[in-house]
Parts: structure tokens; C-alpha cells; sequence
């Protein structure tokens, strides 16, 4: 890859990410994250998600709304204003977003990355949630760490392709009155009193397990990050918890996996727009493991020119 550390003033990254990685926005900024929200609309007036409504906030109110909020992706419009306050700042552009076959907010960061200022690049997470934020953290770290452009692309899309989410969710009513019954709630539909536990494939929710209780389908998600690790040996755990205003289930499954010795941990929520859909009560961890050596080495090691065959070693 050549050197991929910028110099000076040089190929230094931005990354901008939708606001249905789960986080407020002191925790985005922190993490050197800028965020462009999703649209709720609640009799009329047009809401920032996570931003001038929060999750336990709406949550509260949730049950007690006679009509659902309707919701919408941000707009080519939004995407670009924070794209042009990076190019502001001298700011190469990574964008991540949500996966591009749950919502329009992949189409629209790509148009408004149509004609930059400067280099700017859109990647499909191919997940939400904790799944979404892991990837964006990942992009966050790498931007930190002085890679230009083309390289925290190349580690993005490693992560997010490393990434497994589980969930479980114990209602589907809001399934049913969002017009949105997926895989999983046709699932569990027609079978009282059941906890199915769900994976993110490519964007799209599949039915993973079937489990009876809310304590199995924990069991279940949590077996399945421990049976992970015993075929990752000296890789590096990357979890982060996401609930729809259940967050004592989500801190029962972090304390589940505890063990294993993660070198990050997170807890995301459902927020407002996403909440729109599903309701409460949903609960999953996202993960993936970091090779030895790290994950920069590794997409180092994969994007080397290959030996011209017969060279000496």
C-alpha cells in the first residue's frame, strides 16, 4: 500500500456516519465521529433522530401514541453539509452507513458524494446498530492513527466484513403496525410465546435460533460469542451490546461474555426512527475478532503487491 500514513496536512480523514450507529452525539464526537441524522416526524414537526429526541424518551412515549411517527433516510442535502464542513476543515471524507438494503441513506450519501472538494468515499456497513457502530469505530481509530484515505477504506470494509450481530426480540406488534414483519417476526408470529434469536446477513435480518424464553435466547447469543472465541486463538474481542430500551438485558449479555477479555466494549441503542419499527424489548450483541498483530497489519499484509513468482525471498 505504500506508506499509508499521511503526512502533514496530508490525507487526513473524516468520518461521518448515520445516526442509527446507536450513540448520543458527545459519544460520536469523542470518538471522532460526525453524525448525520435520520428524520422522525411527529404531528408535524420534524425531529433530528438522537439528537432532539432521544431513545428513553421516546421509548416512554411510545406506547401511548395513538399513530406512528412517520420516519425518513437523510437526504443527499444532509449528507453534504457535514461533508462540506470536513472539506472545511482540510478533511478527506469516509462515510459509513447503515446497510444500503434497510434504508435509502446509502443512495443518498453516495450522490452528495457525486462531486467533492476533496477525496471522499461511502461504504455499506451491511449491518445497524452495535454492528454499525463497530465498523464506524473501527473507521474512527484508523482516521486517529494518521492512515489516509484509501487505507481506513481498506480496514472499514475488513471490519465489516468480520462483523456478526445476534439479536432477540420478545414483542411484534410494532412489526405488524410498521408495515415492516420481517423474516423473524413471520417467524415467531404464529407461535406463542417465543423468543427467536435473529442474525444480521447483509443487511437483512434472518432467523438464527429458536428459543422459548428471554433467558435462552440470552443463553443462546452469548453461547455463541464464547464458541466463537474457542476458534479464534490469540485474536482480540470488539463487542458492543444494542437494546431498544431494555438495558439491563443488554448489560446481562456484556457480563455474559465478560470472560473472554474484549478490548472494546460498548452499549448502543435503538434509536427513535429505528424504534419507529421495531418497538421495545429488542436486545443483541455485535462483535468481531482483530487478527494478532491488529487489523491494520493484516489489510497491510492482504494488499501487498504479491512476489513475482521465482523471486528470491
Amino acid at each position: 500500500m505504500g506508506d499509508p500514513h499521511a503526512g502533514p496536512g496530508q490525507g487526513r480523514v473524516g468520518v461521518v456516519v448515520d445516526t442509527s450507529i446507536g450513540v448520543d452525539p458527545d459519544v460520536a464526537n469523542a470518538l471522532g465521529i460526525r453524525l448525520v441524522a435520520f428524520q422522525l416526524i411527529i404531528d408535524g414537526s420534524t425531529l433530528r433522530d438522537a439528537i432532539d429526541i432521544k431513545p428513553e424518551e421516546f421509548f416512554a412515549d411510545l406506547e401511548r401514541m395513538h399513530e406512528l411517527p412517520r420516519t425518513s433516510s437523510p437526504s443527499p442535502g444532509d449528507w453534504l453539509d457535514v461533508f462540506e464542513g470536513c472539506w472545511a476543515d482540510g478533511l478527506d471524507v469516509l462515510a459509513v452507513t447503515c446497510a444500503s438494503t434497510v434504508t435509502a441513506s446509502h443512495k443518498a450519501a453516495r450522490v452528495a458524494a457525486a462531486a467533492p472538494a476533496r477525496a471522499t468515499r461511502v461504504v455499506d456497513s451491511r449491518t445497524a446498530s452495535a454492528g454499525e457502530y463497530l465498523v464506524a469505530a473501527a473507521a474512527a481509530r484508523a482516521a486517529a492513527s494518521g492512515l489516509d484515505l484509501d487505507c481506513t477504506r481498506a480496514v472499514v470494509d475488513a471490519v465489516a466484513g468480520r462483523v456478526r450481530v445476534l439479536g432477540t426480540l420478545n414483542r411484534f406488534d410494532f412489526l405488524k403496525r410498521s408495515g415492516r414483519v420481517s423474516a423473524v417476526g413471520a417467524f415467531a408470529a404464529g407461535r406463542l410465546h417465543m423468543n427467536p434469536v435473529f442474525q444480521m446477513v447483509d443487511g437483512e435480518a434472518k432467523s438464527y435460533a429458536r428459543t422459548r424464553s428471554r433467558d435462552d435466547a440470552l443463553d443462546r447469543i452469548a453461547a455463541t460469542v464464547v464458541a466463537d472465541a474457542a476458534t479464534r486463538p490469540g485474536e482480540r474481542l470488539h463487542v458492543a451490546a444494542m437494546h431498544a430500551a431494555c438495558p439491563d438485558d443488554a448489560s446481562r449479555l456484556l457480563e455474559r461474555v465478560d470472560a473472554l477479555g474484549a478490548v472494546e466494549i460498548a452499549t448502543t441503542n435503538f434509536t427513535p426512527v429505528m424504534g419507529v419499527h421495531t418497538g421495545p424489548g429488542i436486545v443483541g450483541l455485535g462483535w468481531w475478532w482483530e487478527p494478532e498483530g491488529g487489523i491494520e497489519a493484516a489489510v497491510a499484509a492482504q494488499t501487498e503487491p504479491a512476489r513475482e513468482e521465482g523471486a528470491d525471498p
